[in-house]
């Protein structure tokens, strides 16, 4: 029952609210500040030694029972391998596992929903006032089968701003085939129709970016390298100077670099403009950290003007992005997980030019 949704828990209290009815839910800890966590604390804590039950808790709230059992009593460990389970397993996992305890999750979760929802604005006059207040503006896109983009702006005071978002259906799933449509695929190969769909979906999404990018005319365009890098170099073509690729890795630098390649690979030679390849390299987790600061420091506004199903979207799939935390003798390092969580990582896009860095930083093109 961990990834029932608080909206599902109270719909669930509605159904078995008659008499005689009660639920029961089992299973491991997990992050503190969840609903089970919450219920958890609500309950009478019985503890179990080996012979009876036990409240611990004086300030339970009548009508919730609940029982604690850690590995300790079961029958498939012994002492040695719970010591064993201790120093391999990382710090949450054996709390969670072993323990069956409730822990810290401070972080985990970079952009939960409860704390994202809370930063959503609705009032118009508000609105004004952090659109007036916009001193630049960047576009986010994350390319997918399904391609989730954002718009963004920062204020004069340094704190972003989520304009607009949405996404760009696949062409393949939307379109009803017809039987000699069906037929005629069928005797392709696999490898080109996936193909065959694969352009359609390029083409499909790389005009509707064209059109966002005329509509908003951002001083930005961030977008990860696509299908084959084919659709950041179109939009490069068209938009010199203004759209990016972002790359992505593990770097000794926080800041962002930005480079500009602009020579031919083989010969050397200056390459026409249109022909001006334009690239964000990055450090993953820093990238990451910097959304995550923002919505931890309630910096980041999120309009909601007309667009409430997009926005309930985008606040769901920000709260898909994980922290797994990976343990060393030496460390624990913070390893961003945002692959499903697309709405995070168009957001984390937008957000790279706004680096305090950003106009320190001196572009050369390559090979220079």
């Amino acid at each position: 029952m961990q990834d029932m949704t608080r909206t599902a828990w109270y719909v669930l209290l509605e159904v078995v609210n008659l008499p005689g009815r009660q639920i029961i839910a089992m299973g491991t800890g997990g992050p503190q500040g969840t609903l089970w966590h919450e219920l958890w604390e609500k309950s009478d804590k019985k503890e179990w030694d080996g012979k009876k039950w036990t409240p611990t808790n004086k300030n339970a709230t009548p009508g919730y029972s609940g029982y604690h059992l850690s590995q300790a009593w079961s029958p498939f460990e012994t002492p040695a391998s719970l010591a064993d389970k201790k120093k391999s397993y990382p710090k949450t996992l054996y709390l969670t596992e072993v323990e069956c305890a409730f822990f810290n999750a401070a972080g985990l979760k970079p952009a939960p929903y409860e704390a994202t929802k809370g930063l959503v604005v609705t009032d118009i006059n508000e609105i004004r006032l952090l659109l007036n207040s916009i001193t630049t503006k960047s576009i986010g896109i994350d390319w997918g089968n399904i391609s989730r983009w954002t718009v963004c702006g920062m204020t004069a005071a340094r704190e972003p701003v989520l304009i607009r978002t949405g996404s760009w259906n696949d062409p393949n799933e939307m379109v009803e085939f017809d039987r000699d449509r069906k037929a005629k695929s069928c005797a392709t190969s696999a490898i080109e129709r996936e193909l065959e769909e694969n352009e359609k979906r390029i083409r499909k999404h790389l005009s509707e970016a064209i059109n966002l990018i005329n509509f908003e005319k951002p001083d930005y365009v961030m977008c990860d390298a696509g299908f084959s890098k084919k659709m950041p170099q179109e939009l490069m073509a068209m938009f010199p100077k203004k759209v990016w690729a972002v790359t992505t890795g593990d770097r000794k630098e926080s800041f962002p670099s930005w480079t500009v390649k602009n020579k031919d690979s083989d010969s050397r030679q200056l390459l026409p403009k249109e022909q001006w390849e334009y690239f964000c390299d990055t450090d993953h987790a820093a990238m990451c950290e910097i959304l995550e600061t923002h919505v931890t420091n309630k910096t980041f506004h999120i309009i909601d003007i007309d667009q409430s199903q997009s926005i309930d979207e985008y606040l769901l799939e920000l709260n898909m992005a994980d922290i797994v935390e990976v343990e060393s003798r030496e460390t624990v390092k913070r390893r961003y997980s945002i692959t499903k969580a697309h709405s995070y990582a168009a957001s984390c896009y937008a957000l790279l030019p706004f680096s305090k860095q950003r106009k320190k930083q001196k572009m050369f093109p390559a090979g220079r």
